[in-house]
């Protein structure tokens, strides 16, 4: 990735495995950058990767890109998730990076529709905040679209789609041993944590 001195340095990232096959089956998936998130992401995946063999998780790219948005002087907005999330992730963020400035933070409604005009007024409400970079805490394939659709709008603000990854900051949610990180196995952990929500949905794509 390169750095976020430049003006639009990401213009979206996503992280998951809904997300890669996304890429492949639908236009509007047209991330820039996109990084795989355990080893079956990265074996056999239909659209190209930034690193097909590391596996880069969405909690792992809020530490590192909020450390460098901090060395740059950058702001972040923080879309998805709850509330209370939200309200506990910035906080930590700003903890461990002691001059990162948070432009923002919103949780939409459940239901939300990425591409509603309501949907658009969320994202002009981004661009006046001034924030350079937004963190898109939707899940796929809702965090992907409105992404896209804030990158058209907002040309000079960059959107990294990052799925749970401020629940697991914040503690709402708790990441896979360590094992099945490195094996590639966190979406199996995070399938097993919530059945009904997500193993269809694997299994699906």
């Amino acid at each position: 990735m390169p750095p976020l001195s430049s003006a639009n340095a990401i213009k979206s990232c996503s992280a998951s495995r809904l997300s890669l096959v996304g890429a492949a089956r639908c236009k509007p998936f047209r991330s820039r950058f996109v990084t795989p998130s355990g080893r079956p992401n990265g074996s056999g995946g239909r659209c190209r990767l930034a690193d097909a063999g590391t596996a880069v998780t969405g909690s792992d790219l809020i530490a590192s890109i909020s450390a460098e948005a901090e060395r740059c002087g950058k702001s972040i907005y923080l879309f998805g998730s709850r509330p209370q999330v939200l309200n506990k992730a910035s906080r930590l963020l700003q903890e461990r990076n002691a001059g990162l400035t948070i432009a923002g933070v919103f949780a939409p409604p459940q239901g939300f529709d990425p591409t509603s005009e309501y949907a658009r007024h969320c994202i002009a409400t981004i661009g006046r905040s001034g924030a350079d970079l937004c963190f898109v805490a939707l899940g796929a394939p809702k965090q992907e679209l409105f992404a896209d659709h804030g990158g058209s709008l907002l040309p000079n603000t960059s959107f990294v789609c990052i799925g749970a990854g401020l629940d697991f900051i914040a503690g709402a949610q708790v990441r896979a041993p360590y094992w099945m990180q490195r094996w590639g196995l966190e979406w199996l952990w995070r399938a097993g944590s919530d059945p009904q929500r997500l193993l269809y949905r694997y299994l699906l794509w």
